[in-house]
This record gives C-alpha cells, sequence and structure tokens, in this order.
C-alpha cells in the first residue's frame, strides 16, 4: 500500500484520514476482485454450456432413451481433508487443552492441517480455516463449544472459541467424553 502522504502531501497524515484511506482501500479493493470474478464468470459459463452441450449430444445415440433436458443440477461435494471425525477431534483436544481460554479458528486449523499433512499454501490454509470455522460454527449451534467473537463483524475479525466450563474442567475419568462424542 502506498504511504498516506502520497494522497495528502503532509509529512505526516492524521490518524481519522489514515483510517478513511484505509477503508477506502479496502472496500475498492473487495469491489475490484469482485469485479474480476464478475468478468471471468461469462467465459467459465460458456466453457461448461459448451461441454454441456457436447454431453446432450451424446444422448440420442444411446440405446436407452433419456431426455437431458429432464437431468436435474447437482452440485459435487469436496473431498474432505482427512478421516472422518479427525477434524472435531482435534477441535476438542485443543479447546480442552487450552481450559476455557479462547482458540483461535486459524490455530485449530494449522493443527489439523499438521496432523493431517497438508502443506501449508496459503490456499489450504484459507480452505482448512474455512471448513474448521463451518464445523464450530456448527458445534456451537449444537451447544458443544462456545463462541468469543460477534459473528455480525462477518470474515473481518478472526473467530475464538472455547469449550463450556463443564466440559474442561471435568475430572480424569471424564476427560475422554467430549472426544468419545466426536468419534
Amino acid at each position: 500500500m502506498p504511504k498516506f502522504r502520497q494522497y495528502t502531501n503532509l509529512e505526516r497524515t492524521p490518524p481519522s484520514m489514515a483510517w478513511l484511506i484505509r477503508e477506502r482501500a479496502k472496500l475498492k479493493g473487495m469491489i475490484e476482485r469482485r469485479q474480476k470474478q464478475m468478468d471471468d464468470l461469462p467465459r467459465e459459463i460458456v466453457e461448461l454450456q459448451s461441454k454441456l452441450d457436447a454431453l446432450d449430444a451424446v444422448f440420442p445415440l444411446h440405446e436407452v432413451k433419456v431426455d437431458p433436458n429432464l437431468i436435474k443440477g447437482t452440485q459435487t461435494k469436496r473431498k474432505a481433508l482427512g478421516p472422518h471425525g479427525l477434524m472435531t477431534r482435534v477441535i476438542y483436544e485443543m479447546l480442552k487443552k487450552a481450559s476455557g481460554q479462547p482458540v483461535f479458528t486459524s490455530e485449530i486449523a494449522l493443527e489439523f492441517m499438521r496432523r493431517v499433512g497438508i502443506p501449508m499454501s496459503r490456499a489450504a490454509k484459507v480452505d482448512t480455516t474455512t471448513r474448521v470455522r463451518y464445523r464450530l460454527k456448527q458445534m456451537c449451534r449444537d451447544g458443544n463449544v462456545i463462541r468469543h467473537h460477534d459473528p455480525a463483524h462477518g470474515e473481518n475479525t478472526e473467530g475464538s472459541w472455547s469449550l463450556p466450563k463443564d466440559s474442561w474442567a471435568r475430572d480424569d475419568e471424564d476427560d475422554q467424553e467430549p472426544l468419545r462424542k466426536a468419534a
């Protein structure tokens, strides 16, 4: 980002003006990113439509007659990042180890990536953090996790989470109970 003095022609830019410049730069960047996505979409749609037309051309050649226009669209599921239940177990283990202190979503995601062996690239971190965030949101709705951030701020703030007090303050015999539920 350019220096604020480039915009204000002042040696020292007042904090209020610096904040305004930063906010405008963020919003303009978001608009430009969305605009680029919108510009790429028509090309992608044309490519997908040509593949669909090629498949539709094969249907009449088959001995079993099916009208391709009757086939409903579906969305493919993404491949799981790890074995079934591992993400939930990692979440419970990290939150339990924190003893009631909030843990950031990205910390949990990084630990999960280490356990599964996912390479530490920016794209992999973003994808894993998003998936961990969705799992934590579901666990929060189920009452198994407590949210310590305001969800109204959306994706502008880092989420922090903890276990309810009764989950991490149990005796050693009961320590494995949240982990058993996750398995």
